[in-house]
């Protein structure tokens, strides 16, 4: 018994658009699994299953790919694409940092040291830190010290 052996042919082509449409190495990767698995245990018997169709759609997007530039594993969904994946946003904790930077400076504070502290306090490095601060200094600097307390809680 295979370990995908559970999953239906309508089940694996929704794996097939779900690994085409985000980048998700170990979906991805179980899906290369499923079909090399269907193909072991049915042999010639395969080309005549439904599964068929799922491969033809991720192979059809797998081509387009490769033809794109991306490299086999980019193309599979194994390695990122640079800048193409989505990241998680960084806006909360970014103003976080800059809360907690401009409360020091208004508490007598150089910037150095409050943007040292905001590394600490929130586990960024400093240059992070810091460019939050560039970045929203002046959109929060207009904040009461309670609205930048509140703010300093990512």
């Amino acid at each position: 018994m295979g370990k995908w052996d559970d999953i239906t042919a309508d089940g694996l082509m929704g794996a097939v658009y779900a690994a085409k449409g985000k980048y998700d190495p170990e979906l991805s990767r179980n899906v290369i699994e499923a079909f090399h698995e269907r193909m072991e245990r049915e042999g010639d018997g395969f080309y005549l299953s439904k599964d068929v169709e799922a491969l033809c759609v991720l192979m059809k997007h797998v081509f387009a790919q490769i033809l794109e530039g991306r490299t086999a594993d980019q193309a599979f969904g194994l390695k990122p694409i640079k800048g193409k994946h989505e990241r998680p946003s960084t806006m909360d904790r970014d103003m976080a940092a800059a809360a907690i930077v401009v409360l020091g400076v208004r508490r007598g504070s150089t910037r150095f040291a409050a943007v040292a502290d905001a590394a600490v306090r929130l586990g960024i490095s400093e240059s992070v830190a810091g460019k939050a601060y560039d970045e929203y200094r002046e959109a929060i600097c207009l904040c009461t010290d309670a609205d930048l307390e509140e703010m300093a809680e990512p």
